[in-house]
């Protein structure tokens, strides 16, 4: 469980209730009740929702980042940054994605892409799409972290069906905690 210092006053800013913002993210209008009177608070996996549906980033929902512009004005300033440290306009990438000549133009008005086009553009720059709206402070830290090793593995786990990809992960569990175990007996 996760308090959130901030959920009350941005929901009344944004004129969100408590029964907007229980049905935008699953959850009960008693269970969002409780977070405000304190006998609870959301649990992690409900945070991103949140934090989608009340347009800011996670950080910002913990008290641990300014709020400094909001999502829809971060997409415009990410896409453009990353557009000029790749050398292109944002006219020449709306292009080569297949999107029309205006397209550009409506992002810097203000205007977010959706979630189809924001995915492409999240491919086409290798970042993520938290990244893309603000929600994320560095555009490639997760995949630069990982060992060539590691990027493979993914590449092929992304291949495999829903049912394979589980099978992978139990059998992956398995071997982590016979490790473990094995760990042990050498102490």
């Amino acid at each position: 469980m996760t308090k959130i210092p901030v959920l009350f006053k941005i929901m009344k800013e944004k004129g969100i209730t408590q029964k907007q913002l229980a049905a935008s993210i699953g959850a009960s209008q008693g269970n969002v009740a409780d977070w405000k009177s304190g006998r609870g608070s959301p649990s992690i996996d409900k945070l991103p929702l949140i934090a989608d549906c009340l347009n800011v980033s996670i950080d910002y929902l913990l008290g641990r980042a300014e709020m400094s512009k909001p999502a829809d004005d971060m997409f415009w300033i990410n896409f453009n940054s990353l557009c000029e440290q790749n050398g292109k306009t944002p006219n020449s990438v709306c292009k080569d994605l297949g999107f029309s000549n205006a397209t550009a133009t409506h992002w810097k008005n203000g205007t977010p892409p959706g979630s189809k086009s924001l995915a492409k553009i999240a491919e086409y720059f290798n970042v993520s799409t938290d990244y893309l709206l603000g929600k994320a402070a560095n555009a490639r830290s997760v995949i630069d972290k990982l060992s060539e090793k590691e990027k493979s593995l993914l590449t092929i786990f992304r291949q495999l069906t829903d049912a394979q990809q589980d099978l992978i992960i139990d059998k992956a569990s398995l071997l982590v905690e016979s490790n473990e175990a094995e760990a042990k007996k050498k102490a």
